[in-house]
């Protein structure tokens, strides 16, 4: 039964037989335990991981790998801790890419994101940014993604592209109030900074809706 096989795999997990729990159980059951454990117990997941590399498919190799990225090794320096958790999740990303899993596609281009944010490289994130928005669905994340673009190249000097971005959220009715609140400042900003008189009929339209 089911918590039959729970107690047996917290038992196996607990005498570091990854390989055996593995074996007994599959390898779901030890990617579950590895992602609930990974946080409080890294170097006890990374070994884990590394017993059963050669069993694991290619999606549960990308697992593994992101699981890895998702926390922090406590044994690196900041910085190179950041390069290695960018480094296990473009494996990850390779992976979920070759088996189009289009959820975890999505979901390790946004950790790859939050990565580069933390580490304030607005080059990488960038790049990171348009790559997610590639694979979004839903029109409310796409329009995150959209505008966290638009604030980075505004104050860059690349208001034509910035603006490119937050008019289509603006115009989107299937996006998120609140988005389109925030694209409506964006818009505000960069039309409120163009003097009236060289504004085009198109734009003075819009900067009226925005305000």
């Amino acid at each position: 039964c089911a918590e039959a096989r729970e107690a047996l795999g917290d038992l196996l997990w607990t005498k570091h037989r990854a390989g055996e729990l593995a074996a007994r159980l599959g390898n779901d059951a030890l990617l579950r335990l590895c992602r609930r454990a990974v946080s409080a117990s890294f170097a006890d997941v990374a070994a884990s991981l590394s017993d059963v590399r050669l069993r694991l498919s290619p999606a549960e190799e990308a697992a593994a790998n992101e699981i890895l990225a998702s926390a922090p090794d406590p044994s690196l320096a900041e910085d190179a801790d950041a390069k290695r958790r960018l480094d296990l999740l473009e494996a990850a990303r390779r992976g979920f890419d070759r088996v189009q899993d289009s959820a975890s596609q999505m979901r390790v281009r946004l950790e790859m994101c939050a990565v580069h944010r933390a580490r304030g490289d607005l080059d990488a994130l960038l790049i990171a940014l348009a790559d997610a928005a590639e694979f979004a669905i839903d029109p409310s994340t796409l329009a995150e993604l959209s505008l966290e673009r638009a604030r980075i190249l505004g104050p860059r000097g690349r208001r034509d592209a910035a603006r490119s971005l937050a008019e289509p959220v603006f115009e989107d009715p299937n996006v998120a109030p609140l988005l389109r609140v925030d694209a409506a400042r964006i818009l505000t900003d960069d039309l409120l900074s163009s003097h009236a008189p060289s504004l085009s009929p198109i734009d003075l339209d819009l900067r009226s809706r925005c305000l």
